[in-house]
């Protein structure tokens, strides 16, 4: 199977009460790629999740979100999760991280609610941009979102 996604880091922006299905199908895809999957959360620790029963899975945080920076990873994905989303609107290192990557042309994934982050971080999808997926429920339509955009900036670079 080929590995699109070799080399590249994805980060994954999260604060407690994430949805822990769609971290861990989000992360199953960028592997099932070739990407490394880094968890940036509101602090270095941990990151709970949230699954249909409550509390559930806690992930270690490889970076700070205050420590961050868009230039150090080829995308991002935020999972959904409303417990997590209303914390990540409390400080504008989530703004400053998001339109970091949206602004530089690089994929920006937001599942489920995390979708409400595109007016806090002030970003509109334009016409002519592709590098912004919303999606709702079903994750699958990223995989060919972040090979498309990712494999068009190999080119670019080549």
């Amino acid at each position: 199977m080929q590995k699109p996604l070799l080399g590249h880091k994805v980060a994954f922006l999260a604060a407690n009460g994430l949805n822990e299905t769609d971290l861990i199908g989000a992360q199953k895809i960028v592997q099932a790629l070739g990407g490394d999957t880094r968890i940036i959360g509101m602090d270095q620790g941990l990151v709970s999740s949230l699954n249909e029963h409550g509390w559930g899975l806690n992930f270690a945080a490889d970076q700070a979100l205050n420590q961050s920076l868009a230039v150090d990873y080829s995308a991002v994905v935020v999972p959904g999760g409303k417990r997590s989303i209303e914390k990540l609107q409390l400080t504008a290192h989530t703004r400053r991280f998001l339109r970091g990557f949206y602004e530089s042309n690089k994929p920006v994934c937001l599942v489920n609610e995390a979708s409400e982050l595109l007016a806090f971080a002030e970003i509109a999808a334009e016409e002519g941009r592709d590098n912004l997926l919303v999606l709702d429920g079903d994750l699958e339509p990223m995989t060919e979102f972040l090979k498309t955009l990712l494999l068009e900036e190999q080119a670019v670079a080549a």
